[in-house]
């Protein structure tokens, strides 16, 4: 069975209204997110010349899905295109089918956070409109020439609020195991995807932390990836440890991702794992199902911020190593101290409160009782990392860490702090704050190279930031 009632609440079917492409018969849905590419392929026919080196030419300048696209006559052009020419390529489309053609991208967020995911995409990409939502799941139909799996990819890498994105290759109502596998495994060959890897997984019930909820993949779905796993028609495909449910994705990789929208309505689709760098042209997020890094909260924690910096910590890419000193704001109490010591750092904790006894008298702790205007200049000097989680507005935030930054030697390479949204309206501000952080001057260095912005799986309403010099930037 799949997660319901205490996990989704009542089911509700998707309206199948018009725009959608749901309804269209099964020869025409595999149509359904490629057609303009076709269209690009007639043009590049007539551009290039006749014969098998101009054959291979031509698709070497396609990408693979528009390869995946049916041939069809280079008569049929952009600005001529009729019913009988589209008949006579063999397509089974007509003129008049182009309108519901537009593919589909849905994306997973924490519950309270659409109305600012859906802003979010209104910015940085206006060809995207919203469809088919419910919390803590929204999906876009797109349009413009962009194909639509390397606009998911850079919707992965630059969005604050998508905690996953795939392009949608279309719905399955059903709670039956079999029966969906299936049909999964039906729409991947209508697209011609060769899958490397599966990820299944579903909207969260409620924030994190309500009601001592925290993200992460029920049992349900866990039985559900191995039937899907096991009637795999092209199992020599399934990259290392595929059927691993938890097993991270590796550079290059084709995902097929299986998202659970209601107990009775799955969306099945896919993404591209980058090749690159982890922090910036690869997220991490993207290499786990939902985009959810399997960690749990140990037991002897003293608070859920070990829980947020050790996910920022891997988002980010920043590489703490022992002996480094960490400066540790709004340190009470302690439970990033505790994750920072665990991995050997050398923690310089600020806040007027008190810590945990698990935290100050761990050795390498040094605990500070004093707001940060009080503390003595010397204290921020030689600090590698600084780190801060303020139940405070944001800019209260960002006038602190910029008090310490002026005041440094030049040592701080890396900051990695959280952002209270007090209200969800403070997320359209957040580009202005990023700018802010960049024209921060730390001692010899001219600022903050490179400065991003993410709500983590584990974030409640805030957001994560990463900072880091040019210098730290360059030498990783």
């Amino acid at each position: 069975m799949l997660p319901h009632g205490q996990y989704f609440g009542n089911a509700r079917n998707m309206p199948s209204g018009k725009g959608t492409g749901t309804n269209l018969p099964r020869s025409l849905r595999y149509f359904s997110d490629r057609i303009h590419r076709i269209k690009q392929d007639f043009l590049l026919q007539k551009q290039c010349p006749s014969g098998k080196d101009s054959c291979k030419i031509r698709k070497s300048c396609l990408h693979r899905n528009e390869r995946a696209a049916v041939a069809a006559p280079p008569q049929i052009m952009e600005n001529n295109i009729t019913d009988v020419n589209l008949q006579q390529a063999g397509t089974g489309i007509s003129r008049s089918s182009f309108s519901l053609m537009l593919p589909f991208i849905f994306s997973t967020c924490q519950i309270g956070a659409e109305t600012a995911f859906k802003k979010e995409i209104a910015r940085s990409f206006p060809d995207m409109r919203p469809a088919f939502a419910r919390p803590g799941f929204v999906s876009f139909k797109c349009g413009g020439d962009v194909p639509d799996d390397r606009r998911c990819s850079s919707l992965l890498r630059s969005s604050v609020f998508a905690r996953c994105a795939a392009v949608s290759m279309g719905k399955i109502e059903s709670a039956d195991f079999d029966r969906i596998a299936a049909e999964v495994w039906r729409l991947t060959a209508e697209n011609r995807l060769f899958v490397n890897r599966v990820h299944v997984f579903c909207r969260d019930p409620f924030p994190p932390d309500k009601r001592d909820f925290e993200p992460h993949i029920p049992p349900e779905l866990i039985d559900l990836h191995r039937s899907i796993i096991a009637k795999c028609p092209q199992k020599k495909f399934l990259g290392t440890g595929a059927d691993d449910l938890f097993h991270p994705a590796e550079n290059g990789e084709t995902v097929l991702d299986v998202a659970v929208a209601e107990p009775e309505l799955i969306f099945a689709g896919y993404h591209d794992v980058p090749a690159g760098n982890v922090s910036e042209d690869c997220p991490v997020h993207c290499r786990y199902s939902g985009g959810i890094i399997p960690l749990t909260l140990p037991p002897d924690a003293v608070s859920r911020a070990w829980l947020k910096f050790s996910e920022g910590l891997r988002w980010s890419g920043f590489s703490v190593q022992k002996g480094d000193r960490v400066l540790d704001i709004g340190a009470s109490p302690g439970g990033c101290s505790q994750f920072l010591l665990s991995l050997g750092a050398e923690v310089i904790g600020i806040d007027p409160g008190e810590t945990a006894p698990a935290v100050r008298n761990q050795p390498g702790f040094q605990h500070i009782r004093s707001k940060v205007r009080g503390v003595k200049h010397s204290v921020f000097q030689n600090v590698r990392y600084m780190t801060a989680d303020m139940n405070v507005a944001p800019n209260y935030t960002l006038d602190v860490l910029e008090e310490i930054v002026t005041k440094n030697n030049g040592s701080i390479r890396g900051m990695l702090f959280t952002l209270k949204l007090i209200h969800w309206e403070l997320a359209d501000q957040l580009p202005k704050m990023l700018e802010r952080i960049r024209h921060w001057k730390n001692g010899s260095h001219s600022g903050f190279a490179d400065v991003r912005c993410r709500q983590l799986v584990f974030n409640r309403q805030e957001v994560m930031v990463a900072a880091r010099t040019a210098a730290a930037r360059d030498t990783g």
